[in-house]
């Protein structure tokens, strides 16, 4: 488990690096790279929750222990209310998704199930930015 008390210094990810990711995740599923699409939306999914985790550990003096696990940040991200537990849903339907189109399948993933998940990563960032 990672303890974020601060930004990383090296290399930080910000919330516009986070929201190109998801727009480039939006053009390969348009174009129906459903593959490519899932592993960059996960990873824009991801650093957005991880952003979130870190700004509210900041903001309440509290840090937070951040999952290294898919698994774990997902529950966490629900318990600490950056996603709903109805996107959690989702996420648990998508995690399998991504894992075969890491691994090459193609064929096991919804453009549908994508977009979900590209629907919720874009209201964390623009809550983000509402901060």
């Amino acid at each position: 488990m990672q303890t974020l008390t601060a930004p990383p210094k090296l290399d930080p990810v910000t919330v516009a690096e986070v929201r190109q990711a998801l727009a480039d995740s939006q053009r390969l599923i348009a174009s129906r790279q459903l593959q490519a699409a899932a592993v960059l939306l996960w990873s824009a999914f991801e650093a957005a929750v991880r952003i979130s985790l870190t700004d509210l550990g900041q903001r309440t003096d509290d840090p937070i222990g951040i999952s290294d696990s898919p698994y774990g940040l997902c529950a966490q991200a629900v318990a600490y209310g950056v996603i709903d537990p109805e996107d959690r849903a989702v996420l648990l339907r998508f995690l399998p998704a991504r894992d075969a189109a890491a691994h090459g399948d193609a064929e096991t993933i919804d453009a549908g199930l994508l977009q979900e998940v590209s629907r919720f990563t874009e209201r964390t960032l623009g809550e983000l930015e509402q901060q």
